[in-house]
């Protein structure tokens, strides 16, 4: 079932069309958390829209992307592991306007897929995927532990980090910002709880929304051409029980 409902003005910034796409990959019977895999709305940002976020994230100070390896139970370490994870990637500030459209698509999709309880998103990470970049299989559902530079954004936007400590990253959104025809690769797969891979063409769409349990298993594959951009959100909240 397909709901589309016009919606205008991001702040003066242009308008799009809200298209509501059920997308159900069955994991299993069972209560709410199990019933989706993912939600999306595809091509639901337009074209000016991504123009401007990719335009705004480019003056951002990128970095190289890592990821977090265990010390002990209790602390992990972040470095650079270009066979787990190879792209450049910087954050916004919690006060970007692009923060306001993924934090209510975050919580739109919540509402009609799991019913999680959700704070607020962490900040927004703008992400440059080159030619030879790649996300290998991976969960964001872990303890909170941030860059540096992620901590400062949230203490300069007036946020306690400690606050942040104390949740857990508990729905994930990626939006995919580049027209499909200027790269090749860099599909945004999902792991099934069967171990099967989904992969739907309409997440290569631009201006794309994707929602989903930061539990669930995913990866981004390897660019073999051209470039793609895009945005990556976490959505905090009280501890899963």
């Amino acid at each position: 079932m397909v709901h589309k409902k016009e919606v205008v003005d991001l702040r003066g910034q242009g308008t799009f069309e809200e298209k509501w796409v059920f997308d159900e990959h069955q994991l299993g019977s069972g209560g709410d958390v199990q019933k989706n895999l993912f939600w999306h709305w595809p091509g639901l940002l337009s074209d000016d829209i991504c123009d401007l976020i990719i335009k705004e994230g480019k003056q951002l100070a990128l970095v190289e992307g890592g990821v977090n390896t265990p010390i002990d139970e209790t602390a992990h370490k972040r470095e650079i592991k270009e066979d787990l994870r190879r792209s450049r990637m910087a954050f916004f500030s919690l006060q970007h306007w692009v923060t306001g459209i993924c934090h209510y698509y975050g919580h739109l999709a919540n509402q009609y897929a799991w019913h999680f309880d959700l704070g607020v998103s962490e900040p927004i990470q703008f992400s440059h995927y080159r030619i030879g970049d790649h996300y290998t299989w991976h969960v964001d559902l872990m303890p909170n532990l941030h860059t540096a530079n992620m901590w400062s954004i949230v203490k300069d936007d007036g946020y306690d980090p400690q606050w942040y400590e104390k949740k857990q990253r508990k729905l994930s959104l990626t939006v995919n910002l580049s027209d499909p025809t200027e790269y090749y690769g860099g599909d945004v797969e999902f792991l099934g709880m069967m171990g099967g891979v989904v992969n739907n063409p309409d997440l290569r769409k631009r201006g794309t929304v994707i929602a989903f349990p930061s539990f669930v298993k995913h990866r981004v594959t390897k660019i073999t051409g051209g470039e793609r951009f895009s945005l990556v959100v976490w959505i905090v909240g009280e501890p899963f029980k």
